[in-house]
């Protein structure tokens, strides 16, 4: 050969080029791209040969069912800002979440069981591991979907599993920071448990455990700044 012709991505800035060899600025925040050269004399010109380059990996977008029925199967989830050649990493906060299908891609379908959890995605390249992405699931079982005041976004309360035998999670969500608190009457309304907190921004969890009450009916309260919100919760064996 007599030359060589090298193409890189107009992002990237060549720092010096010897003809065999390149020194090259690549920007911040590269996912995937490729560096290519050909070489040349007097009979003609090569085909091209490819370098592709990979950037650490971001976190994973995850889209998908944030709410689902208790025992649903085959739901689809699925990460939004996917690049090829990138490995995709799930997993579950409870057993009773199974993932059916798709690990290592990044779409797969899952089995719920009963109780809520949260499904995470991690992504990794031969650069190295993105930070892992958590994605909330709320099973129904007793809750109900609310709408907030003056705004479109649907607001979560429920609590699952109800019934239960003992321990039950409250979970709901809050478009700004505050206090709440959690009241757990009986049938006659006598307060028998009392968990107060600040709410974040997004889902909250609030465990609540009724395995030391007889086997009934009871009332869980979200009060919060929006007023009182209450589920029935039924206990047996």
């Amino acid at each position: 050969a007599t030359s060589y012709n090298w193409t890189v991505p107009a992002s990237f800035t060549v720092l010096s080029n010897t003809g065999t060899s390149i020194t090259v600025s690549i920007p911040a925040g590269l996912i995937v791209s490729s560096i290519s050269v050909t070489a040349s004399n007097t009979c003609g010109t090569s085909k091209a040969q490819s370098l592709s380059l990979y950037g650490k990996p971001y976190a994973p977008v995850i889209s998908g069912a944030t709410m689902v029925a208790a025992q649903q199967t085959n739901v689809p989830y699925s990460v939004t800002n996917s690049v090829a050649g990138q490995t995709y990493t799930w997993t579950t906060s409870a057993n009773s979440i199974k993932i059916l299908s798709g690990q290592n891609t990044p779409n797969i379908t899952v089995k719920f069981g009963n109780i809520s959890g949260t499904i995470y995605c991690q992504t990794s390249n031969g650069c190295g591991s993105s930070t892992k992405t958590a994605y909330p699931v709320t099973v129904g079982g007793g809750g109900k979907m609310i709408q907030q005041s003056g705004n479109n976004t649907p607001e979560i309360f429920t609590v699952s599993p109800n019934p239960t035998q003992g321990i039950s999670k409250v979970i709901f969500s809050a478009v700004n920071e505050g206090k709440y608190s959690i009241e757990l009457r009986d049938i006659a309304g006598k307060v028998l448990l009392v968990k107060e907190g600040t709410a974040f921004i997004g889902e909250n969890q609030v465990d609540i455990n009724v395995a030391g009450y007889a086997n009934g009916m009871y009332f869980v309260s979200l009060i919060n700044d929006d007023g009182r919100k209450t589920i029935k919760l039924v206990k047996d064996n």
